[in-house]
């Protein structure tokens, strides 16, 4: 049986345990989610990089979450790491073969204040803090050492930022629930790329780097859903 067929069984019998032991009297403070819609892509084989190239400025899903509960108000941390490794041809960096490389990392911590609409559904809004590191490369595996303008690229970023966020909550029952949720980030990042040249003869490189610092908007629209589980 494939590892992927086995942690799924083994996903919905914890989660079968979980039900079976719920008690009303209970008081559930913690919880721990997942984004569901991140890891349906990874077992169906599908691409989680639907775009051509790597975005590292981007603010990836936060795949694991945490939350503590003080009755209606939610303190929240979460964790995002994204990879990228691909081989292609063409695009901005050669006309021939190139790898490009992407990785980023994000935490994020903030507050929340749960509103209540029904037994099944709840509405909350917050702010969020974050920071991450991305890094990305994209490489000619096949350069052309009498074209000047063909280069590889090496890229790093830094960031920070906050933002609101605004999410729903449909509850199957009082461990299991689904979230989707609006975040709108401002972020100040520092970045540095690196050039290299080729020249002809081909031993010879021209390096040049570039250091910006940019102010822009990250907008996560409620396109995924978190699976979270109330402890």
């Amino acid at each position: 049986m494939k590892l992927k067929h086995l942690t799924l069984i083994s996903w919905c019998f914890f989660i079968c345990r979980l039900s079976a032991q719920d008690s009303s009297s209970q008081k559930l403070n913690d919880e721990i989610g997942f984004d569901v819609t991140s890891f349906i892509t990874l077992y169906s084989g599908l691409s989680a990089y639907p775009y051509e190239g790597y975005n590292y400025y981007s603010v990836g899903n936060y795949l694991l979450g945490y939350k503590h509960y003080f009755n209606h108000i939610i303190l929240r941390t979460a964790l995002s790491l994204d990879v990228d490794n691909r081989s292609e041809r063409g695009g901005a960096n050669s006309y021939t073969n190139y790898k490009s490389t992407g990785e980023s990392f994000d935490i994020r911590a903030g507050i929340e204040h749960l509103v209540p609409l029904s037994p099944h559904w709840e509405m909350y809004y917050g702010l969020d803090i974050l920071g991450g590191y991305g890094k990305s490369s994209s490489v000619d595996t096949e350069p052309d050492t009498s074209n000047l303008y063909a280069r590889d690229e090496y890229a790093t970023v830094n960031r920070i930022g906050a933002g609101p966020v605004l999410g729903v909550t449909f509850l199957i029952n009082r461990r299991i629930s689904l979230t989707t949720e609006l975040s709108v980030y401002g972020l100040n990042a520092h970045s540095e790329t690196r050039y290299d040249y080729y020249n002809n003869p081909p031993e010879e490189f021209q390096h040049d780097t570039r250091i910006t610092d940019d102010f822009y908007m990250n907008i996560q629209y409620p396109l995924f859903v978190f699976f979270n589980i109330r402890l």
